[in-house]
């Protein structure tokens, strides 16, 4: 076996989790090449670190349910290939993904994480700045129990998750938290985005919240991809 059977058994679960947006995701990553149906072309580089990145901006949007799966997954590779400590390999090799993660993750409080920062090339021409993908993740309580009856022309606006603000829960729509992620990942105004029904079907995402499964609600706004988790943690990330 090789990273490239790997990095597709990778793709494959989270597929199963987040659907297409799990092959965008690896598409983003740079040293590998993934066809739009999900098939792994080539790996180019460290094999092992590409694995790393790849299972790091998983869990960046899912969590444990991601990281748990992932771990399962590679564990059918490791008596064959060098896996990240991440996924159970060794610790040897993983001075520089460490020293990357430091760089990389900056943890502000449990209501909003910004991750991966824009890095800039000093090699490329005039100091051109090379941006990598970020993604930002907020943490939502859900108010009143689930939602798991939801149906396609249900309206986003009229139910509520709760956020932590001067020692306080306050409400805010499940509409205005994601309105209000997406914008802010991508430096634009609420009403820039528009209605997040343009983008999914409500219904799928109140499916979703309050329930106890593993199963996420998963779409794209423009260039980013949005991820709504049963706990209310909403995680958008840009390509």
């Amino acid at each position: 076996m090789s990273y490239n059977h790997l990095a597709g058994r990778l793709i494959e679960v989270q597929r199963s989790m987040l659907g297409q947006p799990a092959i965008t995701i690896a598409q983003s990553i740079g040293g590998i090449t993934v066809s739009n149906d999900g098939n792994v072309k080539t790996i180019e580089g460290d094999g092992r670190e590409i694995i790393g990145q790849l299972f790091e901006r998983y869990t960046q949007m899912l969590g444990d349910p991601a990281e748990n799966r992932l771990r399962t997954a590679a564990s059918e590779f490791e008596d064959e290939l060098d896996l990240p400590q991440a996924l159970g390999g060794s610790a040897a090799a993983d001075v520089s993904d460490t020293a990357d993660s430091e760089d990389d993750t900056v943890d502000s409080d449990a209501t909003s994480i910004e991750i991966e920062s824009p890095s800039t090339d000093p090699d490329s021409p005039a100091g051109d700045a090379v941006t990598e993908p970020r993604t930002l993740r907020r943490d939502y309580e859900i108010q009143g129990g689930t939602y798991t009856d939801a149906t396609g022309d249900s309206d986003l606006s009229d139910v509520y998750l709760l956020r932590e603000e001067d020692g306080w829960q306050v409400p805010i729509s499940v509409e205005e938290a994601i309105v209000e992620a997406v914008a802010s990942m991508a430096g634009r105004r609420d009403e820039e985005v528009g209605r997040i029904g343009e983008y999914t079907e409500p219904g799928e995402i109140l499916s979703v919240l309050g329930s106890e499964t593993e199963t996420v609600a998963s779409f794209e706004v423009d260039n980013s991809v949005v991820v709504v988790h049963p706990s209310g943690t909403i995680a958008v990330r840009q390509q």
